[in-house]
């Protein structure tokens, strides 16, 4: 009789434990259906969530720190960045690269970046009027300097050329009376705005919702864990349905014991 007690007690136990364990997810399961269920109403493929937090946990966050070239030396002049293969104009995404970010300098209305292979022109506005392939040319860029009040580049060969006034043709020079291209740090606002711009808007509120409610959101074990919650379950239906069962079966002989003992 004590081992049957006992046998009911531990499952009772365990169906207490496991509700408790499962009260959490099986809430967020539950909120996260209903508003998934509601989305095109909710609005939830229109609605961004840029939160720092979230962010950083799908790991929308470049690595390192910007590289960075004031187009000019005027305190407000334009400033172009690279951060993990993304080209800004101040804050604004331009493009993405391949190469890496080897000057920036101002010549005449034009802003000329140095790429390893390549120098892009932009309008003084950061609107992209050309980009020009030196592969063919000469040597990967080293640097990007003015002489003359021209472009000027190094290459990994030691040669320096000098471009024309189109910004077309590149003609060896010598190494003399070169202005070098020198980077900048940012300020701390300036990085943030930086961020923002690399984040873009943010992630859609539909998609962290189906994260969350797969469990992805929790990594590579979260869907295991979404598949732990749906067992619970399974075990509280199944024991749930045990005790009650067996205090049913024990109303009964109780109340057969009375009947035939009065």
């Amino acid at each position: 009789m004590t081992r049957h007690k006992s046998r009911k007690f531990t499952a009772f136990l365990w169906h207490r434990r496991i509700g408790l364990l499962a009260f959490i997810l099986v809430i967020i399961l539950a909120i996260t259906g209903i508003m998934l269920n509601h989305s095109h109403t909710l609005k939830l493929d229109r609605t961004y969530i840029d939160n720092s937090f979230i962010l950083n946990w799908y790991g929308i966050q470049p690595e390192g720190e910007p590289t960075s070239y004031r187009v000019n030396p005027l305190p407000h002049s334009p400033v172009i960045s690279v951060w993990q293969s993304h080209l800004f104009y101040n804050h604004t995404l331009l493009s993405t690269l391949e190469q890496k970010l080897r000057g920036v300098v101002q010549s005449d209305s034009l802003i000329v970046i140095a790429l390893d292979h390549a120098i892009m022109l932009l309008s003084d506005k950061g609107e992209l009027v050309e980009r020009i392939d030196t592969s063919s040319s000469f040597n990967q860029v080293q640097r990007l300097g003015m002489k003359h009040n021209h472009p000027v580049i190094k290459t990994t060969d030691q040669q320096y050329y000098l471009a024309d006034d189109e910004i077309l043709n590149w003609h060896k020079t010598t190494p003399e009376g070169i202005t070098w291209s020198t980077s900048t740090a940012l300020s701390p606002q300036q990085r943030e705005q930086l961020l923002t711009a690399y984040r873009g808007h943010g992630l859609k509120l539909e998609r962290i919702l189906l994260d969350l409610h797969s469990g992805r959101i929790f990594g590579h074990y979260g869907s295991y864990l979404m598949d732990g919650v749906a067992l619970a379950l399974l075990w509280l239906a199944s024991s749930g349905l045990w005790v009650w069962h067996s205090r049913r079966r024990k109303i009964r002989h109780k109340k057969h014991y009375i009947k035939h003992h009065r």
